[in-house]
């Protein structure tokens, strides 16, 4: 079976399978424990400026602000609207970390109930590591004001 995740392939916005793989917080009121798991695409050790160009996510689970497992997967391919958002959307990713991302894609992790951070540079293990200490810095550089790495997607091939 072959899905088009181009619009103009089929009716309606492309949607994302439905997965709720978010657990915020779990335990009792006396001791939580903080479950993520983040994903930052990344191209020669650096998070590039369009999410979709990345060679590889690094994807990390993350317990208490620790990161206790890290894992880099290739990128299956660039698609307008995937399927890149819906292979990190299958990975159980609750946060995703990256430079710039084109609106469509932003609408379908916040679709599957994924958290985008944009403006994130740099080397990738020292942007996840800076994220999760709250010590990031953030940037616009080369985004416009949705956050969109400014380059047309109707010359990619699905």
């Amino acid at each position: 079976r072959v899905i088009c995740w181009i619009s103009c392939c089929r009716p309606g916005p492309p949607v994302l399978p439905t997965y709720s793989p978010r657990l915020p917080w779990r335990g009792s009121s006396a001791y939580s424990v903080r479950i993520m798991r983040i994903a930052v695409p990344v191209t020669d050790g650096q998070i590039p400026n369009h999410l979709g160009h990345c060679e590889t996510f690094l994807i990390a689970d993350v317990q208490n602000g620790r990161i206790t497992k890290e894992i880099e997967l290739p990128n299956p391919g660039h698609g307008p609207g995937g399927p890149p958002p819906v292979f990190v959307a299958e990975q159980g990713v609750t946060h995703v970390l990256a430079w710039g991302m084109p609106p469509h894609a932003q609408g379908l992790f916040a679709q599957a109930g994924i958290e985008v951070q944009l403006g994130v540079t740099g080397p990738a293990r020292a942007a996840l590591r800076a994220y999760l200490d709250a010590t990031i810095q953030l940037t616009t550089e080369a985004l416009d004001a949705g956050g969109s790495c400014g380059h047309s997607h109707l010359d990619h091939d699905a």
